[in-house]
């Protein structure tokens, strides 16, 4: 009875313990392991850089015409880190409507979510909420909301909860993550998740013509775009960068890349057009005109 009594404490501890080991959280060994399959654009500042330092750089000003988010919010938790909040990565996600929202991935520094927890939490709120093995907490700065979240070694925030529980569901393994490699993630790039950038041009198009645009990009995949200085005064910074195109792509995907050559338009841009692109595929092999019958 004592060596029966014994096995069956084994195994009851056995199990128990498999069932804390699965329901602990999965820890990334980097933070790329966190950006979602969907995300259409991935920004990687220089190394060691502050979130003041992202917001001061000349690129920034383009996101307050792309997104609703107030930048000023991260300027807040800039001040409670003095700085040491470094930021590995920022990605401009598609919210549930039609905006982008940015969700921010700084390396944590300790103490910081205390401080923010007492400074931007309000007494009979719901502060934070349980998702995926983490708790989300909500930050009340003015008049608008923050959710912020620890993941492993990393702290992320953004004002689209959407966009987080995204991230998390993709270190869970319930969505796919992004594929990049160690030449993609180079500090000072600008990834474009080109397959995904059907469900921007959707955004931006009207309702009629978005059952047109799903998987336009196929065929494509990730392009890592250099973020330089400009060496002219016109510009201030640029973006240079290639990917490479699958063997299988879309309609548009065989238009970019072929080779370029001249060809007459079949219709005028209109002059007040305010961007415009020519593109071409390869011509078809037809009968020439010219051929006299035998």
């Amino acid at each position: 009875m004592i060596h029966i009594f014994s096995i069956k404490n084994f195994l009851l501890c056995s199990f128990i313990l498999l069932i804390g080991f699965g329901c602990g959280k999965v820890t990334p060994n980097h933070w790329s392991d966190i950006i979602p399959e969907a995300a259409p654009f991935v920004i990687i500042p220089q190394e060691n850089v502050s979130i003041s330092d992202v917001l001061d750089a000349p690129y920034s000003a383009m996101f307050d015409d792309i997104t609703p988010s107030a930048f000023q919010l991260a300027g807040e938790l800039d001040e409670i880190s003095s700085g040491g909040a470094t930021v590995d990565a920022m990605i401009l996600f598609t919210d549930t409507s039609n905006n982008w929202q940015p969700v921010w991935i700084t390396k944590s520094v300790s103490g910081m979510m205390r401080l923010l927890k007492n400074d931007y939490q309000k007494e009979f709120e719901q502060n934070r909420y349980k998702f995926g093995n983490h708790t989300v907490e909500k930050l009340y700065i003015s008049d608008r909301i923050l959710f912020i979240v620890e993941i492993g070694d990393w702290t992320v925030f953004s004002e689209s909860s959407f966009g987080i529980e995204s991230m998390i569901r993709s270190l869970n393994g319930q969505e796919n993550a992004m594929s990049l490699t160690d030449e993609q993630l180079q500090p000072g790039s600008f990834i474009v998740n080109t397959p995904s950038l059907d469900k921007w041009v959707q955004q931006l198009a009207q309702v009629t013509y978005r059952p047109f645009l799903s998987n336009i990009f196929d065929g494509s995949g990730p392009a890592s775009l250099q973020l330089t200085d400009s060496e002219t005064e016109e510009l201030s910074w640029r973006l240079a960068g290639s990917f490479e195109l699958q063997d299988t792509t879309s309609t548009l995907m065989r238009s970019v890349g072929s080779e370029p050559a001249e060809f007459s338009l079949d219709r005028y841009i209109p002059i007040n057009s305010a961007a415009f692109s020519i593109v071409r595929l390869e011509p078809r092999m037809i009968s020439p005109s010219d051929l006299e019958p035998f």
